[in-house]
C-alpha cells in the first residue's frame, strides 16, 4: 500500500508541475495528454506491484504448504 501511495504522490507530483519552458511561454499544456501520460504510468507501477504482490503470494504458499505423502 505505500509502494501505491508512493507511485501516486509521485505521479501527481509531475502531472500537476510544468516544465519552465512551458511556464515561461505562457502555453497551457494539454490536460488531456498529461492525464493519460498518468494513467499509463500508474498502471505500470500497479503491474509491477501486482507482480511482486503475485510472486510473494506464491512463495508463501509454496513455502508453507504441506510435504507431499506417499503411501
Amino acid at each position: 500500500m505505500t509502494i501505491f501511495a508512493t507511485a501516486v504522490l509521485l505521479a501527481s507530483s509531475l502531472a500537476f508541475s510544468s516544465p519552465d519552458h512551458v511556464r515561461a511561454a505562457d502555453v497551457e499544456p494539454n490536460p488531456m495528454l498529461r492525464c493519460a501520460a498518468v494513467d499509463h504510468d500508474l498502471a505500470k507501477v500497479k503491474r509491477r506491484i501486482e507482480r511482486a504482490l503475485h510472486s510473494a503470494a506464491s512463495d508463501n504458499t509454496a513455502a508453507s504448504s504441506p510435504p507431499d505423502m506417499t503411501r
